[in-house]
């Protein structure tokens, strides 16, 4: 029978492939020859056959773009219709501006226009989009496209932004991870009205971070509308409080919430109490909290306690809660998997006590406080009024049983405070390598992304577990 599908057959798409390879290559081999990026590989072919790209400003001659437009272009036509992966991003949060021409920068932006059926993810720096090529095309549908991520200064309004770039997305039925990235010290109000994602298609998304000024209210009414949603950030609350009903998100795993780091800074009043009063998140697994002045534990109790979830990880940064406020809290999460307390030195005492420490201590004489507990984090802070050689004693006790996998303390290695502790984990993690496989002594930028990946690996093996019970393996 002849072939009536317009679908490639092996033979092709293998072509296809091979020919991706080459074009990969070659651009990855002319920006390295010619400038220094960042970037090990310019261009490359992931497993799934799709194209990742990464256009970058050369780390020494920091006004010129690698590839070239011509590159770009000679790229994008000889790998046909796979889909891309772009990134258009800056390395660091506060740059300095190229003084590149308008006119240069749109010609990179036409030519990421071209390929809009392809996009399967964009990374973009905000200072990058020419709204003139947006305005001056009709431009199709991206049916591919799941994941935008756009960056910028704090100064800058990017919901402002996105409400040109959203025509990219006017029909992305697998649109479903949004990002706007901002350092939120220093950050502005938006001038987008009532909603700042208004042109977010919310109905669809399973993953949101927004680090750009958001209300509580507006952090309720999205989590309302964006009913899918399973992973959630918002880095920058502020007030007023809201008035809103009850509601329930069923679908909801991962939340951050931090306060907008000016309020925290000046004392002024907070609000993430008004979320926790009427939100149920039964299927919650990860809260991260931060900044938060307002503490009110006997809401925060009521949340956890009328979502019925059972959180495997609890981050507290700069919450000034104390020994029993905590102590509370973790009577209230038996299953905990993994806790991290970064303190404010404007707090005394600090929540991490003493009776804390040995309530978390494997003894014979009292059941301990979170024994499913695998991974720990404090910094120097939280760790203040803690003798020396105490917390690393508490966890030499939990090698046998579930024991302790993951360590990190937030802290210079050569902390003067806290040797004893210090010096014994580095022994102890020596001698029992494959019980306590990493331990983390770093500052906060160095250490976060790998307590993050371990968390996230914790996740999802509980996810695989409940998968694998559900399927009755």
């Amino acid at each position: 029978m002849a072939r009536t599908s317009n679908q490639p057959t092996s033979s092709s798409k293998a072509k296809a492939i091979s020919k991706a390879k080459d074009a990969c290559a070659v651009i990855t081999s002319a920006s390295k020859r010619r400038r220094t990026v960042n970037h090990e590989r310019v261009a490359s072919l992931r497993d799934d056959g799709s194209i990742v790209v990464h256009i970058e400003r050369d780390r020494k001659n920091t006004n010129t773009l690698s590839p070239t437009p011509v590159e770009l272009k000679n790229l994008f036509d000889s790998t046909e219709d796979l889909p891309l992966d772009i990134d258009f991003n800056e390395f660091t949060t506060f740059p300095e501006p190229p003084t590149l021409p308008p006119k240069v920068l749109e010609q990179y932006f036409d030519l990421i226009l071209d390929v809009l059926p392809r996009w399967r993810s964009l990374v973009l720096w905000a200072g990058y989009i020419s709204t003139e090529s947006l305005l001056k095309r009709e431009l199709p549908d991206a049916p591919l496209l799941e994941t935008v991520v756009l960056s910028g200064l704090p100064e800058w309004d990017l919901p402002l932004v996105c409400t040109h770039l959203a025509v990219c997305w006017k029909n992305s039925p697998r649109f479903q991870r949004y990002e706007n990235r901002q350092f939120h010290e220093g950050t502005f109000p938006t001038h987008v009205p009532h909603n700042p994602l208004a042109w977010i298609p919310l109905r669809q998304l399973m993953t949101l971070r927004v680090d750009n000024q958001m209300t509580a209210q507006q952090c309720i009414d999205v989590l309302c509308h964006a009913v899918a949603l399973e992973d959630c950030a918002f880095t920058n609350v502020r007030g007023p409080g809201a008035i809103a009903p009850t509601f329930v998100h069923q679908s909801l795993k991962s939340l951050k919430l931090a306060v907008n780091f000016e309020d925290h800074s000046q004392f002024q009043p907070t609000f993430l109490w008004c979320i926790f009063d009427v939100l149920k998140a039964p299927a919650l697994q990860r809260l991260s909290l931060e900044c938060d002045d307002g503490w009110r534990n006997d809401t925060f109790l009521r949340f956890i306690q009328t979502s019925q979830c059972q959180l495997l990880a609890l981050e507290f940064v700069m919450v000034p809660l104390f020994e029993k406020e905590l102590t509370t809290i973790l009577l209230h999460v038996p299953k905990l998997q993994a806790l991290k307390i970064h303190g404010d030195s404007s707090q005394s005492p600090q929540a991490v006590s003493p009776k804390i420490l040995r309530a978390l201590t494997n003894t014979t004489d009292q059941p301990m406080l979170c024994p499913e507990l695998v991974a720990i984090s404090l910094n120097d802070d939280a760790m203040e009024d803690i003798r020396g050689g105490s917390f690393s004693l508490m966890i030499s006790s939990r090698m046998g049983g579930t024991p302790l996998k993951v360590l990190w303390l937030a802290m210079k290695k050569e902390d003067p405070d806290h040797q004893i502790d210090i010096q014994h984990l580095v022994q102890v993690h020596k001698d029992n390598p494959k019980v306590l496989d990493s331990v983390q002594i770093c500052e906060i930028d160095a250490g976060r992304w790998v307590w993050d990946r371990h968390v996230a690996g914790i996740l999802k093996a509980r996810e695989n577990t409940v998968a694998s019970s559900g399927s009755g393996k």
